[in-house]
């Protein structure tokens, strides 16, 4: 049997950093939300978009916010609850989504320059679905 859920990408140019049981590379751990946590019932409602997006489980720091804003990145915060942690996530830590719903990086300490540095190093513009990087190029 294949399924999507049980690959993983840890060697890939695309995956950085570590939190808990969750790395860059793994797809992101499902999380069925309390009835009407804004309007979601799990966490992968806010993946749907399919692009470049930070999701962040407890509380997003201000400096996480803005580079989300200014890097033209969704934000998506959870407050948190125990089944978060039985799924691998760890409270307060940023994690990059890719668009195809898999962690680019993990940031447990949500540092905003090592963000940018990624976006950077793999020319990765979110929101601009114009121009193609090469992150996006590799999908094919």
């Amino acid at each position: 049997m294949l399924s999507q859920i049980a690959i993983k990408y840890p060697d890939s140019a695309l995956s950085s950093g570590s939190a808990g049981r969750v790395k860059g590379g793994d797809r992101l751990p499902w999380v069925e939300l309390k009835e009407g946590v804004d309007g979601q019932h799990d966490n992968y409602e806010s993946i749907l978009s399919l692009d470049w997006q930070v999701t962040c489980y407890g509380e997003a720091s201000s400096d996480l916010e803005k580079v989300c804003k200014a890097r033209k990145l969704a934000l998506h915060t959870f407050a948190w609850i125990p089944v978060m942690k039985r799924a691998g996530l760890t409270q307060d830590t940023a994690y990059l989504i890719r668009p195809d719903g898999y962690i680019g990086l993990v940031e447990s300490n949500q540092d905003s320059t090592a963000i940018g540095q990624y976006l950077e190093q793999h020319g990765i513009q979110p929101g601009n679905r114009s121009e193609r990087s090469s992150a996006q190029r590799a999908f094919r």
